[in-house]
């Protein structure tokens, strides 16, 4: 399917663009930079009086400084700029005169290149009334909507775009976010976080880059690829959001029912025979009573089943810099809030938990050691036990803290561990379970190790579902007891792109954004519970890759590989595959083929395009190699190790 089609079939029809070059008025904004050729005007003012007076009559009522902030006054007296000297009107308007005509070779440059995809363009300005804004699909918006190109300029935009899509938050439109400014790669992340838009629903391109039709086709043919799913995922999280609101009105009834007469109850007849406080009590009954409140929300299940029909078989390359951090969701899956902890689950003097890990304090003493094997012992005893002193010694299951990493990362049911425990600055590690390293400690002995002067702090508390299922394989050694699957890990990894030269050695094409960027390793399971990782890149790294290979010419490669560069370049084979994510498992010594459908006559036909490996250089690559492909993709782990959590 070409282009135009799948734009066709997705019903992008239309697309608005939403630019300061369409303005004909500057505002005072715009000319903001021009502080000499106001100073200037108003040294000279008595030469300039009778034009402003006839322009903006109350001139005299408004001190110069803040005449020049207003837009009123700016628009009168470009609308009277004929009437000034040609010296003036150059000082005051020629830049932004310049800027305009530049902008509109761009606009008009991209309108045609819409209508030739079979879009219809709708051009307006930053304020301009927007005609068909409820059904638009597609918009094109600067981030900078006024010559400043200062954070107002940018909140201008963003409150653009979120009045148009404000009421659409369940059929939000495809966003394509263009500036000329160098801000735009460090403002792109900001700008979709307070727009509230869907990553996939979100592209980012230079308008240089838009000017090659090219470039503007695949941005195009990515948004609109996967717009079905996307609003699929997108109703959804506005469904919840709007839930939470309901869920949260119905919890509030529910819970305030319950008056000091009741809560005295409940401690009588249940927490004074369990031992339980009546605080740490009430917030996990109030986390279920929510849920259950969440759970009850039609609209929210209709729009979760929807999901289920999203197709995942294609995998999307990141177009923000930086993948989700899933990690992240992972612990917070596996753990309580460390402010929970404030609320102690004992009434007792014993300072521990049920789920509670307790910490070889030495991991705290040298933060850069991330090679000892630090102690840590998860609190397994009952809780009812702990809270009503039934036992004389507190059963601790014992671990050790190791480095996480991709290798690190499984799923392998035979392992006992935790797969992820975070520090405040940062650090990760995952937790190796001795399953036969069962101790017990004394409620003394509790007490001396977690002293300011002991060897341990208690630092996470697991939730129960997790804290059950460990103590569960420590007993019996059965299986998982209602834990959530752990989610896949991601860790970034460098990559160097390189090319045979004509005697077959290998040079690497150089390229900054690939060194600052790279991608990713998800690191997961197949069907089978194996280890599967996959080589993910964001989209503009693959842009920059398709740029460095559309550049090559025939005399940069041996004569033996120019088919394979031709076959590369003829078709989109090669950057689909990169950008769907390469299966990398197992990937170290041995050489990864990358094979794409290409077609350069005679129909399509896949061929071996280019190879992918691990380490550090090509030279295990054998020469022979550039017979069958011309691209090398070498893949590493970063210097530094993985990036920490919070980490940019």
């Amino acid at each position: 399917m070409s282009a135009i089609e799948l734009l066709k079939e997705r019903g992008i029809a239309s697309a608005l663009i939403i630019d300061d070059g369409y303005d004909e008025v500057p505002t005072s904004a715009d000319l903001s930079t021009n502080d000499d050729g106001w100073r200037n005007f108003f040294d000279d003012f008595s030469i300039h009086e009778e034009v402003v007076a006839e322009a903006f009559p109350d001139y005299e009522k408004v001190d110069a400084g803040d005449l020049i902030m207003r837009d009123d006054f700016v628009a009168a007296l470009w609308d009277h700029r004929d009437k000034l000297d040609a010296g003036t009107q150059e000082a005051l308007f020629g830049d932004f005169s310049r800027d305009k005509g530049n902008d509109l070779i761009f606009l008009t440059g991209l309108e045609d290149k819409l209508k030739g995809c079979g879009i219809r363009p709708i051009a307006v300005g930053r304020d301009a009334d927007i005609p068909d804004q409820e059904t638009v699909p597609l918009i094109f918006v600067d981030l900078f909507l006024d010559g400043a190109q200062n954070d107002a300029s940018e909140e201008r935009s963003i409150e653009r775009v979120l009045g148009i899509i404000e009421g659409r938050r369940d059929d939000p439109p495809l966003i394509v976010l263009m500036s000329r400014s160098t801000r735009l790669e460090q403002r792109k992340e900001e700008f979709r976080r307070k727009s509230k838009l869907l990553g996939a629903m979100f592209r980012v391109a230079t308008k240089s880059s838009l000017e090659d039709i090219d470039v503007l086709t695949r941005v195009l043919s990515r948004l609109a690829q996967h717009r079905p799913d996307a609003k699929k995922i997108a109703k959804l999280l506005h469904v919840w959001d709007e839930g939470l609101i309901g869920a949260r009105t119905r919890f509030m009834e529910s819970v305030r029912k319950l008056d000091l007469t009741d809560y005295a109850q409940i401690r009588d007849l249940l927490l004074n025979f369990e031992g339980q406080p009546l605080g740490s009590y009430l917030i996990d009954v109030f986390d279920r009573v929510l849920q259950h409140e969440i759970e009850r929300d039609t609209d929210l299940i209709a729009a979760a089943a929807d999901v289920n029909t999203v197709d995942l078989e294609r995998y999307l390359a990141p177009n923000i810099s930086g993948s989700p951090d899933l990690q992240e969701l992972v612990y917070r899956t596996i753990y309580h809030n460390p402010e929970r902890l404030n609320v102690t689950g004992d009434i007792g003097d014993l300072p521990i938990s049920f789920g509670d890990l307790l910490i070889d304090k030495r991991v705290f003493d040298d933060p850069s050691n991330l090679t000892l094997p630090f102690d840590v012992m998860a609190v397994l005893t009952a809780a009812c036990d702990l809270v009503r002193d039934g036992v004389d010694y507190i059963l601790l299951l014992q671990g050790k803290l190791k480095p996480l990493g991709p290798t690190a990362w499984s799923y392998d049911d035979k392992a006992i561990r935790t797969p992820i425990i975070s520090f405040a600055d940062g650090r990760r590690f995952w937790i190796s379970w001795t399953i036969k390293a069962v101790t017990g400690w004394s409620r003394e002995d509790v007490k001396v190790h977690l002293a300011d002067d002991g060897g341990f702090v208690k630092h996470a508390r697991l939730r129960e579902s997790v804290a059950l299922e460990l103590q569960q394989k420590m007993l019996s050694n059965l299986g998982r007891v209602g834990q959530i699957a752990p989610m896949p890990a991601c860790f970034p990894v460098a990559i160097q792109l390189y090319r045979p030269n004509a005697n077959g050695d290998w040079i690497q094409l150089a390229s900054e954004l690939l060194t600052r960027r790279g991608g990713v390793i998800f690191v997961g399971r197949d069907d089978d519970s194996n280890p599967n990782s996959r080589l993910v890149i964001s989209e503009d790294v693959c842009e920059e890759i398709a740029m460095l290979i559309n550049s090559l010419t025939d005399e940069d490669v041996p004569e033996a590989g120019r088919p394979s560069l031709a076959k590369i370049k003829a078709g989109q084979g090669f950057l689909t595959n990169l950008e769907q994510g390469l299966n990398v498992s197992g990937l170290k010594e041995n050489l990864l083929e990358i094979r794409a459908m290409v077609d350069v006559g005679g129909g399509p036909k896949e061929e071996i395009v280019a190879f992918a490996t691990r380490g550090s250089n090509p030279t295990k690559i054998h020469k022979q190699a550039c017979k069958r492909a011309v691209i090398a993709l070498i893949i590493s782990e970063p210097e530094n190790g993985p990036v920490p959590m919070g980490a940019s």
